[in-house]
């Protein structure tokens, strides 16, 4: 009797690990690389979504952090003011230093941009393509004569300097707009006569559209370089309106790029 009911309490005595579930097997692991990026089969399979224009703040904030972006909101800013003061919604007196420390402001943006042309000359095979050759040193000249004459306004270059490296920067500029007018019609033509499928006819026709966008804002640029080199009486006004429209269009180019 005693070794039996020894026996029966320590069957009837609770254990509390025994009541605890009997855990179950963790499902297997999954990579790392799976749950932070889709595969590559995922990465190249066409998707229907459609494609979404950058927020507007965002647009806003890549076109100022630009160094060409700045230059063209300053430019849209400067003609603007100038517009309201030519019309006299603005003391002249009061805006019109504005309006200058805006000119060269600009001025400054652009000091060095010769290092481009000249890469670019140093590249190009003269023998081969000699009008693009001379293309590049029309343009070295001009931003080395408008690198001078950003120097003069900040009082580093002497007067005479700056006054001559002005005028040859007006005519560098001039024979720079009628070869890319030439260029620029020559293009436009070729866009233009171009068969495209009905797929690529949308985007065909929105490079037609900057095409000519780029040529009207260059007839722009033609006209107020012909202000300062033959300076006619109504050359102040004219130069307002075209810089302002300019400006703007240039404005649009770049907007148009960076939001897409």
């Amino acid at each position: 009797m005693p070794a039996s009911t020894s026996t029966s309490t320590k069957l009837n005595t609770f254990n509390p690990i025994d009541a605890l579930p009997t855990p179950t097997s963790s499902p297997p692991p999954q990579p790392l690389l799976s749950l932070r990026s889709p595969s590559f089969m995922a990465l190249s399979a066409p998707e229907n979504k459609p494609t979404k224009e950058k927020p507007l703040g965002a647009v806003v904030q890549t076109i100022l952090q630009d160094l060409d972006g700045r230059d063209k909101t300053i430019k849209i800013i400067q003609y603007f003011l100038k517009m309201l003061v030519h019309y006299h919604f603005l003391q002249s007196k009061r805006w019109s230093p504005l309006t200058s420390q805006f000119s060269t402001t600009r001025k400054i943006l652009r000091l060095g941009h010769v290092i481009g042309p000249i890469r670019e000359f140093l590249a190009t095979n003269a023998k081969k393509n000699p009008l693009k050759t001379i293309e590049l040193v029309n343009g070295i000249v001009q931003e080395l004569a408008d690198d001078l004459y950003c120097l003069f306004k900040l009082g580093i270059v002497p007067s005479k300097i700056g006054k001559r490296a002005e005028i040859i920067a007006y005519y560098c500029w001039f024979a720079a707009i009628l070869s890319d007018t030439r260029s620029g019609l020559k293009s436009l033509a070729k866009m233009q006569s171009k068969q495209v499928s009905q797929d690529e006819l949308a985007q065909h026709n929105q490079k037609i559209h900057m095409a000519k966008i780029s040529f009207a804002k260059l007839m722009l640029d033609g006209v107020f370089c012909a202000c300062d080199i033959w300076q006619p009486s109504f050359g102040n006004t004219v130069q307002i309106w075209a810089g302002l429209c300019s400006g703007s269009l240039s404005g649009y180019k770049l907007w148009h790029k960076l939001s897409a």
